[in-house]
């Protein structure tokens, strides 16, 4: 199989000023890299040109690659928006990615707000997630959404979120089994409690 089709984002990255892509980290990492190898390689993404070998360490003179640590905070959102003050030639594009976008609090999310709504001329934000509905709704709301989750690995399918969605809430002794059964990891129970809490975001 070809990995770098079954990871295409069949979404023209230029045509909003704001995406949301979302799905596994690692698979949303590699299709907006396979996109912009596509969009920059002379050859269209031929994996071995230094253009797409540096794009692989996310590293291009028109993008920025933003990382939570381990969430974002006023500076790194300051740093953002002091580079869309620099001029972008006519014919190019440049984008700023934030991974983990869920990690945005109320406050970097508002100073960020004016600018991924309205950006200068040839800048695109693309925000990376793994959990869209933690996203703050504001920024959501702006984004062209893209879901790269495959059908197997929705939240939505969870035994846990069938169980409420059934309002099977009678016998607490099945919950509890049911609870042991799946064993989950901190992170796993936080982005199912997420889910559980926080209404449905509509995709775009």
């Amino acid at each position: 199989m070809d990995q770098r089709k079954s990871l295409s984002l069949k979404t023209d990255l230029t045509s909003h000023p704001a995406h949301l892509i979302t799905g596994p980290r690692a698979q949303t990492i590699d299709a907006l890299i396979a996109a912009l190898q596509q969009q920059w390689c002379a050859q269209k993404g031929c994996l071995s040109c230094p253009v797409c070998q540096n794009l692989k360490q996310k590293i291009h003179h028109n993008l920025f690659w933003a990382l939570p640590d381990p969430n974002y905070n006023l500076e790194q959102i300051d740093e953002i928006i002091a580079h869309t003050s620099l001029m972008v030639d006519q014919n190019q594009n440049f984008f700023i990615v934030l991974e983990q976008a869920e990690t945005l609090s109320p406050a970097c999310g508002n100073r960020l707000l004016k600018v991924l709504e309205e950006p200068p001329h040839g800048y695109h934000f693309i925000l990376l997630s793994e959990r869209p509905r933690a996203l703050l709704q504001t920024l959501h709301s702006r984004c062209l959404h893209t879901s790269l989750e495959s059908d197997g690995s929705r939240q939505d399918e969870h035994p846990l979120v069938a169980y409420f969605s059934k309002l099977n809430l009678g016998d607490a002794d099945q919950f509890l089994k049911l609870v042991d059964e799946q064993e989950m990891n901190e992170k796993e129970a936080f982005d199912l409690m997420i889910f559980l809490t926080i209404p449905a975001c509509p995709v775009k």
